[in-house]
């Protein structure tokens, strides 16, 4: 009797649960492909430009170069400051990297230096897209003093800069030293950057003082061991850059510890497309001697 019980019960289940299903079917809309920019540029140095197509995260078939790299775009720059027009032209090379490695990449370059101060447009035509965007190249920031810490438990570092008035800015800072190693014929020394990824704005502090934070107590170790003298400098960035720089890297690392955050979303000041066309002016080297 139990046995019919139970058989009763779990046909009835299953009639249930067929009569309760419903399929569904989701239109997704076609993505359409954007172009993606990354041109960053730096003052007393021609323009160098990055042109690649996205494509959508769920199309597999898609196996075009274009998505890497773009290389019979029209690509214009415009120093609206000046008037000067440069038309880049479709390069290639070996580039390096802030470590002291290198690698083959396509680009478009010009014939211009960027200019201090200066106002820029950017405008490119590929196969009836059309993007346009526009920057201006920030003054170079100093550091006019530091307070530090460095004990045997934490070191830690202010630096203090003073921002220019009337123009949008975002700080990092970078640690520059040198490094020594056994390449199993000789002993090599390379020169590397550490790059920080926490920005600092200056909306707040318009024109007047700002301290940018250093804390890396293992990157600091290491060279305390060989020198009591470190060297940093400040890079200032527009405003649109550090933010695009910022979100890249927060989605890099987002979700590599915790399968549930949710994702970023990266900003750019592309119209019609995507990436960056921004500006980073570094500063002189500063020289801190650990007492």
């Amino acid at each position: 009797m139990l046995q019919k019980m139970l058989l009763f019960l779990g046909l009835a289940g299953s009639l249930l649960l067929t009569s309760c299903q419903e399929d569904i079917t989701l239109e997704v809309p076609p993505y359409e492909n954007k172009l993606a920019v990354f041109c960053v540029l730096q003052p007393d140095s021609i323009p160098r430009l990055f042109l690649s197509r996205s494509k959508s995260y769920f199309d597999y078939t898609d196996k075009s170069e274009e998505y890497l790299y773009i290389k019979n775009a029209e690509v214009i720059i415009k120093d609206i400051t000046s008037g000067i027009i440069d038309t880049l032209k479709s390069d290639s090379g070996f580039i390096l990297n802030d470590n002291g490695g290198r690698y083959y990449a396509y680009f478009y370059t010009g014939k211009y230096a960027a200019k201090i101060g200066h106002r820029y447009t950017l405008d490119i035509r590929h196969n009836g897209k059309h993007v346009t965007s526009e920057t201006f190249v920030p003054k170079p920031v100093e550091i006019t003093k530091v307070d530090y810490k460095v004990d045997s438990m934490s070191s830690n570092f202010d630096f203090y800069i003073k921002d220019p008035a009337d123009e949008s800015n975002g700080y990092n800072l970078v640690n520059i030293f040198t490094y020594t190693f056994w390449d199993g014929q000789q002993m090599r020394t390379i020169k590397n950057k550490y790059r920080e990824n926490n920005f600092y704005y200056d909306k707040l502090k318009n024109g007047g003082e700002m301290a940018v934070n250093y804390y890396r107590d293992d990157d600091i170790r290491k060279q305390l061991d060989t020198s009591r003298t470190l060297y940093f400098y400040i890079e200032n960035n527009t405003t649109q850059t550090a933010e695009y720089l910022q979100s890249v890297w927060g989605q890099i690392y987002n979700g590599q510890d915790n399968f549930f955050t949710e994702p970023s979303i990266v900003k750019h000041n592309i119209t019609g497309g995507l990436g960056i066309f921004g500006a980073t002016t570094p500063a002189p080297e500063y020289k801190v001697v650990i007492k």
